[in-house]
């Protein structure tokens, strides 16, 4: 049997072999198009937003208990009440005192329904604020005039907010008489964000007005 020969490759061949294969990785590298971490997340391009109460969301998406509902909507309403009493005793401005009144109005009428439902199957209703809601109210008692002003309206656009979304919550709920209510109220606190977002904005042109006056004196 003759022995099968090694024949070594010339310098010169390795080295147009290495060029090749050099030459051909950076060819498919360059038409490989890059993929950024943020690409590979977000295929459409599109800019990220973060998402207006996103972790809520979920958390309501099938409705609230009866007896959370209750609480929480109670503590919520006596704290409007009690806003809009302050707003009456705090504030001089005529806007904000015509808002107060409705408020106090319309949220001691909300509550006084709720009670009614609440008694009805046994739900403990609560008479008297919790610590938070408290906080609240102890906070913009120290305020008055402007700076009440500006606190309130601000306060009412965030409150009729989060009560919006959790009246909508209710509407979900599986007792059929907390969800009629929800249903009920849900137009009244519409009117309500819409008037204190209007409120917000007025007040906050007026003080925008007054400082750019003070400026030029």
């Amino acid at each position: 049997m003759q022995a099968s020969r090694y024949c070594a490759p010339k310098a010169g061949s390795a080295i147009g072999l290495a060029v090749g294969v050099l030459f051909l990785a950076a060819t498919a590298g360059a038409q490989t198009p890059s993929t950024s971490p943020a690409a590979a997340t977000n295929p459409t391009g599109a800019e990220d937003r973060p998402a207006a109460h996103v972790t809520e969301a979920p958390k309501m998406a099938h409705g609230v208990n009866a007896d959370t509902f209750v609480d929480k909507a109670s503590q919520d309403g006596m704290t409007e009440i009690k806003l809009a009493h302050l707003a009456l005793t705090n504030s001089k401005n005529a806007d904000v005192r015509n808002f107060a009144t409705q408020m106090q109005r319309e949220h001691g009428e909300a509550n006084a329904s709720l009670a009614s439902i609440a008694a009805n199957k046994n739900i403990r209703i609560p008479t008297t604020l919790d610590h938070d809601h408290q906080a609240v109210v102890s906070e913009m008692s120290a305020k008055s005039g402007p700076a009440f002003d500006a606190a309130y309206a601000n306060h009412m656009v965030m409150a009729h907010k989060d009560a919006l979304e959790l009246f909508q919550a209710a509407t979900k709920s599986s007792d059929n008489d907390i969800a009629a209510y929800a249903h009920k109220m849900l137009p009244t606190l519409e009117e309500h964000q819409m008037k204190a977002n209007s409120l917000d904005s007025k007040l906050k042109v007026a003080a925008a007005d007054s400082a750019a006056a003070s400026s030029r004196r």
